[in-house]
């Protein structure tokens, strides 16, 4: 799990998104979800679950994330790939 501070960071380092080989930046125990609030209230993406991250040796590489549109929703699947350079 990510901690409040690191997430705090993230936000002064105006990172654009997220990337997690796990299922949440929260402990699953948690009800208010704090690190959610604080990255997605900056504008900072989640992609969570992200799975085969070891198979990136590159230092570049291409990444992308298509979620797919769902109507009244905050969250999606999403098909991530990365392109390596």
């Amino acid at each position: 799990y990510l901690s409040e501070e690191l997430a705090e960071e993230l936000v002064q380092l105006k990172v654009k998104s997220v990337g997690l080989d796990f299922i949440s930046p929260d402990e699953v125990t948690t009800e208010t979800s704090p690190i959610h609030h604080i990255l997605l209230g900056n504008n900072i993406y989640l992609i969570e679950n992200l799975t085969n991250l070891d198979a990136i040796k590159a230092k570049r590489f291409f990444f992308s994330a298509a979620p797919l549109k769902i109507k009244n929703s905050d969250g999606a699947f999403a098909r991530a790939f990365a392109v390596i350079f």
